[in-house]
């Protein structure tokens, strides 16, 4: 056996999360005689392919490829019977072939040919965009995301699309759907919504600056660490030591995992290396965490870049030879599920902070429409990623101010959010 299969051995996450995913009601699993359809501009389809290899359920998928144009591409059923989706989440498997030109992936379910629906808009085209080239991705949609056009109700649905917007530079795009599903929302267990707060980095002013208003209602967070810079720098740059990364853990009861053995491997991303320098960044980190006394199996991705690696390796299944789960920063749709489509993909909001292209902290407070009351409304689990804390100038996003924390983490309080670690959360 070569030095990876023993290091995995050694380095192997304490804890596995279940591979398989909660019990759904199915809506579809497209297989013959669905009587799904496609619409589109140029579309073309092929509703029941059975090519080998690319189903993931059954014996065939529905596939259909975008025009070039930037037209909407659908595949869709309506006037069909979809269960009551009252105290339930959308669950969904997709695949595109090539994400390149993908610009936007939307899903809708309503009535009257969806003239009052609800829609999610799950992915993006740009940085940390939720799917990737060539993977199945199965992803979770609470209805805490959703726009509503009419009156929709969440019982009573009978139309389901899934839309496809390709980029307008004349490329095709190929997608597949496998699945449409219903699985239980969290809300019997976290009534009032759920919030993991966490830092990246591991800079210092987390202990001196937005640790206290945690401890002020016993709130736990999860902290990502860069390996070789923990305890460097001065100032604004500084750093925790090992020594108080384990205090964090032992005496707080906070998850230190790991977000990089080095910071010029943060820098570059796994997507900008060689699936034998992502396997030794992460052994490394792994190696450095156990030798210090610290026993997270989380991983945050550098950058929150995920995908391929520049020889095209998957980045998800060489992460999970070390850790048990991996966040990402994909934020389009900002509720995640206690039970995710995908553990190595939790969406996580970064960049929480009033700096120009934030995520501005009273978009997470503002009464009703702020992120946190329509995760206790919809009883969600938000993922807030911070990095540092500053009561001066605020010249970046990675920036928050005391002030503004303060404020966000007196509203979960006020919210009587339940407050977990992002591992103790997918430890169920």
């Amino acid at each position: 056996m070569g030095s990876s299969g023993r290091y995995t051995a050694y380095y192997a996450p304490t804890w596995r999360m279940a591979k398989y995913l909660q019990p759904s009601s199915v809506v579809t699993q497209l297989q013959s005689g669905h009587g799904w359809t496609s619409n589109g501009t140029g579309v073309t389809s092929n509703l029941n392919n059975t090519t080998a290899g690319l189903p993931v359920i059954g014996t065939q998928c529905a596939s259909l490829t975008t025009g070039g144009g930037g037209a909407q591409s659908n595949l869709r059923k309506f006037a069909g019977t979809i269960p009551d989706t009252t105290g339930k989440a959308v669950r969904l498997r997709v695949r595109c072939d090539d994400i390149t030109h993908l610009n936007e992936l939307d899903f809708y379910l309503g009535t009257s040919s969806l003239g009052s629906n609800y829609k999610w808009q799950f992915h993006i085209q740009g940085a940390s965009a939720l799917v990737t080239s060539g993977d199945w991705v199965t992803v979770v949609l609470n209805f805490g995301d959703a726009t509503t056009t009419g009156t929709p109700a969440r019982s009573g649905l009978t139309d389901a699309q899934l839309q496809a917007w390709d980029d307008n530079t004349g490329n095709a795009v190929t997608v597949h759907l496998q699945s449409v599903e219903l699985v239980a929302d969290p809300s019997a267990t976290y009534p009032n919504g759920l919030v993991s707060f966490c830092f990246d980095d591991a800079y210092q002013s987390v202990w001196d600056l937005l640790k206290p208003r945690l401890d002020l209602y016993g709130y736990p967070a999860s902290v990502y660490v860069i390996a070789d810079i923990v305890g460097t720098g001065v100032g604004a740059a500084a750093r925790l030591t090992w020594a108080e990364l384990r205090a964090l853990q032992d005496s707080c009861g906070w998850e230190i995992s790991g977000h990089a053995a080095t910071d010029a491997d943060h820098s570059s991303t796994l997507t900008s290396m060689t699936a034998a320098q992502v396997d030794a960044d992460l052994r490394s980190l792994k190696a450095q965490m156990r030798d210090n006394g610290l026993h997270g199996d989380g991983y945050a991705y550098p950058l929150g870049q995920f995908g391929r690696t520049v020889d095209g390796q998957p980045t998800g299944p060489i992460v999970e030879r070390y850790f048990a789960y991996a966040r990402t920063t994909a934020s389009r749709t900002k509720h995640e599920h206690t039970v995710p489509g995908d553990p190595l993909r939790i969406r996580g909001l970064s960049g929480i902070s009033t700096f120009a292209g934030g995520i501005t902290p009273t978009s997470l407070t503002t009464t009703s429409t702020g992120v946190l009351d329509v995760a206790k409304a919809n009883a969600s689990w938000v993922v807030l990623v911070f990095h540092q804390g500053t009561t001066g100038t605020v010249d970046a996003t990675t920036k928050v101010l005391q002030s503004d924390f303060n404020s966000i983490v007196d509203k979960v309080n006020t919210n009587a959010m339940q407050v977990l670690t992002v591992a103790d959360v997918l430890r169920g």
